[in-house]
């Protein structure tokens, strides 16, 4: 089954949740219960938009494990990538 959220005006970036990331990120990659509370605090907050991309080192794995199938997920992939490989890079994410 699949549901489809409203996209929000703002999106949840989640390059955190699968790398060490940002020029003041002291703490890495957040624990899962962590993502799972910042998923929470963000819906509460009227975001049903998450940014992430096939770069982002183990955040779409991460994003799997937490259930976002009532999220919309706007995801990225290289930008060398050519069309007949593109199949490939969603697959992997999915």
């Amino acid at each position: 089954m699949s549901i489809q959220a409203e996209i929000s005006k703002i999106a949840l970036g989640t390059v955190q949740f699968g790398m060490n990331y940002g020029i003041s990120n002291t703490s890495g990659m957040p624990a899962l219960q962590d993502v799972q509370l910042i998923l929470l605090t963000a819906r509460q907050s009227g975001i049903t938009t998450l940014d992430t991309a096939y770069g982002y080192g183990e955040s779409e794995k991460v994003l799997g494990q937490t259930g976002i199938d009532d999220w919309s997920v706007v995801s990225k992939f290289p930008k060398d990538v050519k069309p007949n490989s593109l199949a490939h890079y969603v697959t992997e994410s999915l």
